[in-house]
């Protein structure tokens, strides 16, 4: 039967925080002693890893990285779906590869753009291109896969919709009977919150002084295969990532470094797949000279 409610601090809790307290009565006096015996120890002999001596470049090689990665880049993507490049009546539309890149030229040139990339600049351009839907979102997934652009997953996503609309829009889920299940935490309520701080306070100095019961050498020994552990899985997840930068989708062009104009004429002079392509997503990524070094070598450029 139904019992009235009658809030009361939970036992377990404060017998917790009494553990604690009786393991840490002792600890101010044994601090202060600690630090006397500490000011009589003499200065120890330091030994410096060999290690140390070979990773003295680290600093420089990190730099050199993250220059190679931390660029900007001016990235401008066309497709079907977008007013005035693509052609055909509500969500079933289409763009052919010619006008895709025609689409890119356009924007080169588009002077009533007030963020049009200026200056010296290269640029990769990308064409995504197929004669199906299904076809279509195969290549958009492949390429996202191992170089995901934000506006071509869009894509990809409303194509691979498009592509199962006619059984789709069919289906008639039922629906779930009302008075929803909510997963919380106890700790979503502020005096079980404030509860567990103090009990978590009370416990924690208490878990301080019981770490000292592992010797120095079990320290080093414990830190030493924690370095090993992460050398091998970092070594590890770098094997993963290098294994999945592989396979291809679409085709990419490498634009020299010119004016947006110089820009435009070379991406039209590339050319481009014929309009048997109806279905075609295509990115033009530029930057000042040099800043699209990681673009270039991801793509075998």
């Amino acid at each position: 039967m139904w019992a009235p409610v009658n809030f009361t601090w939970p036992s377990s809790a404060a017998d917790v925080v009494s553990a604690a307290q009786a393991a840490t009565a002792s600890g101010d006096a044994q601090l202060s002693q600690a630090g006397s015996r500490l000011s009589a120890v003499p200065g120890p002999s330091i030994t410096k890893n060999p290690t140390a001596t070979t990773a003295n470049t680290a600093s420089t090689n990190a730099a050199s990285h993250q220059a190679l990665f931390n660029v900007s880049v001016d990235a401008l993507c066309v497709h079907p779906w977008q007013q005035g490049v693509g052609s055909g009546d509500g969500v079933y539309r289409h763009l052919s590869a010619p006008n895709a890149v025609a689409a890119l030229v356009n924007k080169l040139n588009d002077q009533a753009d007030h963020r049009l990339p200026v200056g010296t600049l290269e640029g990769v351009a990308v064409l995504i291109n197929a004669v199906s839907l299904s076809d279509f979102a195969q290549q958009l997934g492949a390429f996202n896969a191992v170089f995901p652009v934000e506006e071509l997953q869009a894509v990809q996503r409303r194509v691979e919709q498009l592509s199962t609309l006619e059984n789709d829009k069919v289906l008639l889920p039922d629906a779930a009977l009302n008075a929803r299940w909510v997963n919380k935490n106890l700790l979503q309520w502020s005096n079980a919150r404030s509860g567990a701080s103090h009990v978590d306070r009370a416990t924690s100095m208490a878990s301080a002084y019981d770490s000292e019961n592992q010797t120095p050498t079990a320290e080093l020994q414990a830190l030493i295969a924690k370095k090993q552990s992460r050398l091998q899985s970092d070594q590890s997840a770098l094997s993963t990532l290098q294994a999945s930068v592989t396979g291809g989708a679409g085709q990419a062009l490498f634009l020299d470094s010119g004016t947006r104009t110089q820009l435009a004429d070379a991406l039209n002079a590339a050319g481009s797949p014929g309009h048997e392509y109806i279905f075609c997503a295509a990115v033009l990524m530029v930057s000042p000279p040099g800043q699209l070094a990681y673009v270039k070598e991801v793509m075998g450029l």
